[in-house]
């Protein structure tokens, strides 16, 4: 039963770990918990699981995050990499886009789970008791494992929640139920306290503010020079060795003045925040830095008041984000390389990039 004080965290970590449990008499250890999710739902909270949980996961192969495909985690598996899983350790696999049903129908199963085949067989699975995934919805109405609490269940609460699930995680038992059912309002409230939070830090090395990505406030037009601007702080941040946050729609002083100024040139039908991300994605991997490094950018929206404000996460590069300028009067293109130092994001000379390569990707 869970506790009052217990956050969605707590009750999530809790049931993972009951499905790592064994028999030591009378059964062998699992090799791993897989975790399927179909969905996706839960892939914002894997860093916040990393730091109590050993999890590893499947995708583009990112050593900082832990994750890689199929191959990759069976040598993980089998302790035969250079930083391996402690011993005795049952590690937990999670699946982000495979769902339980897919990961045990060998005809719906995609090939690039084939190395994992084997070791499922020898493993235990994170699911619903009706042998589905558990979605957050599912686990956080279930009173045994979960908090009782109900979620509307439309697409946009559900859209609402997963952009705050980080923070909404670390709300106890207590508050979950004091706001039950959850609505598309309590998220998007927990979303403008979140972004209020973080502008209050201030600019420093690992946050930036722009005012737009693409729409010239004074000049009242579309400006590419300032699409440039957003290319050269998400490739510092891709360089640098922690990475940081872009909040576009937030002025130098930290006043919110919204993305709304910059719908306009973005898509002429769709003034959405899903027209933006589609843009903002275009814009950084298809035409900037490739789709290579596309799980180090993580776009989000949070709504305050009447203004919406893109926050864009960038992770730590795995190899050097190169990105391309252009010459305003001769229109020659150039490669660039950036680096976030400090509170600026700075051109590093061929001599200083050759130094920070040696000693950031080794």
């Amino acid at each position: 039963m869970a506790r009052n004080t217990d956050t969605l965290l707590d009750l999530l970590i809790t049931s993972i770990r009951q499905t790592q449990r064994y028999d030591p008499l009378d059964e062998a250890p699992p090799a791993a918990v897989f975790w399927p999710d179909g969905t996706g739902d839960w892939e914002s909270l894997i860093p916040s699981l990393r730091t109590r949980l050993h999890v590893l996961s499947l995708g583009d192969y990112t050593a900082a995050q832990r994750r890689g495909p199929a191959t990759w985690l069976r040598c993980m598996l089998a302790r035969r990499l250079s930083d391996p899983l402690p011993p005795h350790v049952i590690p937990i696999i999670y699946l982000p886009g495979i769902s339980a049903e897919t990961l045990h129908d060998a005809g719906k199963r995609p090939s690039q789970l084939d190395p994992l085949v084997e070791l499922h067989f020898r493993s235990a699975c994170w699911m619903a008791p009706d042998l589905q995934d558990w979605d957050v919805t599912r686990f956080l109405h279930d009173d045994t494992v979960g908090a009782g609490v109900e979620i509307r269940d439309d697409d946009y609460t559900r859209k609402a929640m997963r952009r705050v699930l980080p923070t909404f995680s670390k709300l106890t038992v207590g508050q979950l139920q004091a706001e039950n059912p959850w609505k598309a309002r309590d998220f998007e409230a927990l979303l403008e306290a979140d972004i209020t939070e973080l502008i209050a830090q201030g600019e420093h090395a690992e946050l930036e503010f722009k005012s737009t990505a693409c729409w010239d406030m004074t000049e009242g037009k579309k400006n590419p020079v300032l699409e440039g601007v957003i290319v050269k702080t998400v490739a510092g941040f891709l360089n640098s060795e922690r990475g940081g946050t872009l909040l576009i729609g937030v002025e130098d002083n930290g006043n919110i003045c919204g993305i709304e100024e910059d719908y306009r040139t973005v898509n002429a039908k769709d003034h959405n925040v899903d027209a933006y991300e589609r843009w903002l994605r275009t814009l950084l991997l298809q035409n900037t830095f490739g789709q290579n490094f596309a799980s180090a950018i993580h776009v989000t929206f949070h709504v305050h008041g009447d203004k919406t404000v893109c926050k864009v996460i960038v992770d730590p590069a795995q190899w050097p984000a190169i990105a391309t300028e252009k010459d305003p009067k001769s229109g020659a293109a150039s490669e660039v390389f950036y680096l976030r130092t400090g509170n600026a994001t700075n051109r590093l000379g061929l001599r200083e990039l050759l130094d920070y390569h040696r000693k950031r990707w080794p």
